[in-house]
């Protein structure tokens, strides 16, 4: 131990006698582990760090492929309504759709950007209310899904913290909706497919979406969890011995390569198109601090 101090004693010394030497080489270092510091943090938050959600390596998506087209479509009405009641693979499916939503009453006008879904998300994701509640399945239907769940940004932003929210209506898209929960600062769902949603709604079907003549009327995200013990693979057999019966059922004149079933990873959905572009970056800092060590020894030995 008193040899390793004597070593510090001694660099301490020789760096200070050569201060410009000194200055260069923290610089050196200090660039070249810092941007290794600030790209390992991306890529730790964004592919490393699994997904705020409960379980998420089990959450998939179910989209209508067209493998002639290679395409990945979302789902329609009937679709989704006929892989949740009889696709065995998974614990819940749920319903996700965009919801562009005008507020109105007290103070400005504002555009938001909100989602329809089903009630089930909420539970299947293993997010609660901070305040209220989420939603209930019988709001999933026409006629009683005039209710809302605000994100806490919302709440704080536009309402002020407002401590009785819950249970206050507020006018959306010229219709009165019941606010009747607010979720907690860190659920962000729908960040992951593009801006944070501000307040969710239950979606409700008319009987004519649900025409199965409507199969291919697509502009649903859904959302399944896997049951514990059934692997991706298996739940893709599955989904397409279904597709095979819809084909023969509605889709007259389609085959496999025509119109199918493909399952993919929520977690790949988030990190699969920007996976490549950020390893390559890791890859060229860590390249760069290399380098950076690199000329630090050579001018040491100069």
């Amino acid at each position: 131990m008193e040899s390793f101090f004597k070593d510090i004693q001694y660099g301490v010394r020789t760096l200070l006698k050569t201060p410009s030497f000194t200055l260069v080489a923290v610089l050196a270092l200090a660039l070249g582990i810092g941007a290794n510091t600030a790209i390992f943090s991306v890529v730790n938050a964004i592919l490393l760090r699994p997904l705020a959600y409960k379980d998420s390596g089990q959450l998939m998506l179910i989209n209508h492929n067209y493998p002639k087209l290679d395409l990945k479509a979302s789902v329609s009405a009937p679709g989704y309504v006929h892989y949740r009641d009889n696709a065995k693979s998974f614990s819940d499916v749920a319903a996700i759709s965009g919801w562009n939503v005008n507020l109105t009453g007290d103070g400005e006008p504002e555009r938001l950007q909100g989602m329809s879904v089903s009630h089930n998300l909420f539970p299947m994701l293993g997010a609660q209310a901070a305040q209220g509640r989420t939603l209930l399945a019988e709001e999933n239907r026409i006629g009683n899904n005039r209710v809302v769940v605000l994100s806490d940004a919302l709440w704080r932003r536009r309402f002020g913290s407002y401590p009785n929210m819950v249970g206050k209506n507020i006018t959306l898209n010229g219709a009165p909706h019941t606010v009747v929960g607010i979720m907690p600062p860190g659920f962000q769902f729908g960040r992951e497919m593009g801006p944070i949603a501000e307040l969710w709604s239950p979606i409700a079907f008319t009987p004519e979406q649900l025409s199965p003549d409507n199969l291919t009327n697509e502009f649903l995200m859904v959302l399944a969890r896997l049951k514990p013990g059934v692997s991706p693979e298996q739940a893709q057999a599955e989904l397409n011995s279904i597709a095979d019966n819809l084909r023969q059922q509605y889709t007259l004149g389609l085959d496999a390569d025509d119109w199918g079933l493909a399952l993919q990873s929520f977690n790949e959905l988030v990190v699969g198109d920007i996976r490549p572009a950020l390893l390559v970056l890791l890859g060229a800092v860590t390249f760069v601090l290399l380098i950076a060590c690199a000329n630090v020894a050579n001018l040491m030995l100069a």
